[in-house]
């Protein structure tokens, strides 16, 4: 199964998988056959093919599988919060660091961010980041699993999507 990392800048692969491979445009994705989409936060922000990538998503036109990772250098200003709010709702998974869940829903405490943030329909799992570790949430179980890595992850996105 293949997976794409669709990004704005190319140093955000450095920390990915072997098995994951670089794009710029979500048409390359589909090109490609891509069985499974890394969307970063830098990409949904910043790239101007942001905005065609929302419209296959909304007219779920976009034949793969999108997964949010926001980086952990993602400053949650205004526009920010709420651009990524948007693409939320079409996402599969989410993978972003622990400390920004609770920015992101508005939520006091970690399990109330989690069930928030299950809310949406379309996702399935969510995955907490903390020091290069990532902990496992479906929506069918709120309790996180064992630490994994990236590699881990990827491994697991590919079979669960």
């Amino acid at each position: 199964m293949t997976v794409y990392l669709l990004t704005e800048t190319f140093d955000e692969q450095s920390s990915m998988s072997p098995q994951v491979q670089h794009i710029r445009k979500h048409k390359d994705s589909i090109r490609a056959h891509a069985n499974i989409v890394l969307c970063t936060s830098s990409y949904l922000t910043e790239s101007d093919d942001a905005a065609l990538l929302y419209d296959a998503l909304q007219k779920s036109s976009w034949p793969n599988q999108a997964v949010l990772m926001i980086n952990d250098d993602t400053v949650l200003s205004y526009n920010v919060h709420i651009t990524l709010l948007s693409f939320i709702r079409y996402m599969r998974a989410i993978i972003l660091p622990n400390l920004m869940l609770q920015q992101l829903t508005g939520e006091q405490n970690e399990s109330q961010a989690i069930r928030k943030i299950f809310q949406n329909q379309q996702l399935t799992t969510l995955y907490l980041s903390h020091q290069k570790t990532y902990v496992r949430f479906t929506k069918n179980s709120t309790n996180g699993t064992e630490p994994r890595s990236i590699q881990q992850v990827i491994t697991e996105l590919q079979h669960d999507l």
